[in-house]
């Protein structure tokens, strides 16, 4: 605006200072001009129109041509989701048809909310799920989402939190569970630990009636000699006063068999609790949904 303003002063002043290099003298009604200051007004009258004509259509050009600019740029750029028919915004679409009709992207348009400069949230969305599937963008850490796909902390602590739910709902557990099977075992902790970039040893305590009633991490690693003990293990069932364990880890690689050292610590492990008086009633290696059971598969049991 200002510019435009500055532009017109500058013609303004243009037209006074031609009108006082004439010299044309101002008229009143009982002043009879002479020939030639007529002659001279009709010529400045011309220069006036023809600089004004010019000023104006300088003025219309750069309007035009800011106004092609701008639909040009917001053409090129992504349609912002207000910009977009009612039945096609995530949110609408949500409260219409249901989550369960939702994309993937949609879905989690709706929970980043609003996307960045270069891009909407669908867009954003899509961008995401273009590069990593569900499963992978579920276990990506915050630095990676921030290098690769050039977003705050605050939607990458968004996306995490959201599938951290997910587990959690997935293994919330309304009551005390029984324990009849392997498969029973993997329902329970398979959404929690098949994610889990890291192997976990897990110990699951039952009590008589075969329901959980503690279950502890005894280490995080890979499984060694130098790592697992049989004290460790049953130190806890003992102040716990179990009545038999399920051993219980994950294989971050996916893939549930078992190593020969996973049989070895087993059978070490079994022949502990027979001692002991506390039976070992399974161990179970969780995959990428799937998992092993050493007794399902007659191992050592």
């Amino acid at each position: 605006m200002s510019e435009k303003l500055n532009c017109i002063l500058k013609d303004a002043e243009v037209a006074l200072q031609l009108r006082i290099f004439l010299n044309i003298p101002k008229t009143s009604a009982y002043h009879k001009p002479h020939l030639l200051q007529v002659r001279w007004r009709i010529v400045f009258l011309i220069l006036q129109f023809s600089i004004c004509l010019t000023a104006l259509n300088r003025h219309l050009t750069h309007a035009v041509i800011h106004n092609k600019i701008y639909i040009n740029k917001n053409y090129f750029k992504s349609m912002k989701i207000k910009s977009l028919p009612l039945d096609d915004r995530p949110r609408e679409k949500l409260i219409k048809h249901g989550a369960e009709n939702l994309t993937n992207s949609e879905l989690l348009a709706i929970i980043l909310r609003v996307g960045n400069k270069k891009e909407n949230v669908l867009d954003l969305s899509n961008k995401l799920f273009n590069k990593y599937n569900i499963r992978s963008l579920s276990r990506v850490e915050i630095s990676k989402l921030k290098k690769e796909m050039g977003i705050g902390n605050v939607k990458a602590c968004q996306i995490i939190a959201c599938f951290e739910l997910g587990r959690r709902l997935a293994a919330f557990k309304k009551e005390i569970p029984m324990i009849n099977e392997a498969k029973d075992i993997a329902r329970i902790f398979m959404p929690e630990m098949s994610a889990l970039k890291q192997e976990h040893f897990k110990g699951i305590y039952l009590n008589s009636r075969k329901r959980i009633i503690k279950e502890e991490t005894i280490f995080v690693g890979s499984l060694n000699e130098s790592v697992i003990h049989p004290r460790e293990i049953f130190k806890i069932a003992l102040d716990e006063n179990a009545a038999a364990l399920i051993l219980l880890h994950n294989h971050p690689s996916g893939d549930p068999t078992p190593s020969e050292f996973d049989i070895e610590v087993t059978k070490e492990l079994v022949k502990a609790g027979d001692i002991l008086g506390i039976k070992v009633l399974d161990h179970v290696i969780l995959g990428e949904n799937k998992y092993l059971s050493f007794k399902e598969e007659g191992l050592i049991f």
